[in-house]
């Protein structure tokens, strides 16, 4: 495994001097490498995977499967370790997050994964920030995929940059696997068309640009925009709650404009909706 050693010098440590050090330099015992396991992954949400919550901050359940190069030593339980991106939380005690009966995992469980080992049984679970530590009983084989869900206590606010996860049993690890990235808005921008005006004019009409990229498909016929704005701010708006509102793309040139017979624009408790009438949806666009 070696040893790493850690050190900061006030100049280049070339020409350092044993007076140039900073810190007291510190050794940190290293690591073993280990075969990986023959795949790892999250399971996604429409494979039939229950219970998923992929928006930020919320409460969500994850469905991982693996398949081991080696069954785990004979002769007792085994620790198996989650870990994901910084940004998601565990239980601190989550053993009742913890479900490994397929039947339960999955709404129709896929024919390629097996069930789980009847003397595998969760015994443990805690989590510490992003890591959730398992113990689970024995009859793992190889060459056979198994799955099991976990809940996290909440979702990260955005997706992490590191977005990968890894597992490992009975001292077997997976190779990093991605995640999934956060259902949300992505480079909102609102801005006035022209910042001229008078502050102290309360009914003065300005018109605004709203700039953002959708992470999911809003789709048409039917789908609706809201933009809730600031509470001493109003859309305008006729006295039936119609208003006037205009649709475009700016990830295609020229810019893709929807037609007015294509939208629905109403102004409803103070927020002002967007309906798509036709079939064209809002797609993974800046709009």
């Amino acid at each position: 495994a070696g040893v790493w050693n850690f050190a900061s010098y006030r100049a280049s440590v070339r020409t350092a001097s044993p007076t140039d050090r900073i810190d007291k330099d510190i050794n940190v015992p290293g690591f073993d490498v280990a075969e990986p396991m023959q795949e790892a992954k999250m399971v996604p949400w429409h494979s039939g995977a229950q219970g998923r919550v992929d928006r930020p901050l919320e409460r969500n359940h994850l469905t991982f499967a693996f398949k081991l190069l080696a069954a785990p030593a004979s002769g007792g339980d085994a620790e198996l370790l989650v870990h994901g991106p910084d940004g998601f939380a565990f239980d601190d005690y989550c053993l009742g997050q913890v479900e490994t009966n397929i039947s339960l995992v999955f709404a129709t469980p896929p024919s390629a994964y097996s069930d789980w080992p009847a003397a595998g049984i969760v015994t443990y679970c805690r989590g510490e920030g992003p890591k959730a530590r398992l113990l689970v009983g024995s009859g793992f084989e190889a060459d056979e995929t198994y799955s099991f869900r976990i809940g996290v206590k909440h979702n990260p606010l955005r997706t992490a940059k590191l977005n990968f996860w890894t597992i490992e049993l009975g001292g077997e690890p997976s190779s990093p696997f991605p995640g999934f990235e956060v259902w949300t808005f992505y480079d909102p921008m609102v801005a006035p068309v022209a910042f001229a005006g008078s502050p102290s004019k309360t009914n003065e009409v300005r018109p605004v640009s709203v700039q953002f990229r959708v992470h999911n498909v809003v789709p048409a016929p039917g789908g609706v925009l809201r933009l809730q704005g600031p509470s001493h701010l109003k859309f305008q708006s006729a006295d039936d709650g119609s208003c006037d509102a205009e649709l475009a793309t700016e990830s295609t040139e020229p810019a893709t404009v929807w037609d007015p017979n294509e939208l629905r624009c109403n102004v409803s408790d103070g927020a002002l909706e967007l309906e798509l009438l036709s079939n064209r949806s809002v797609l993974r666009w800046r709009v």
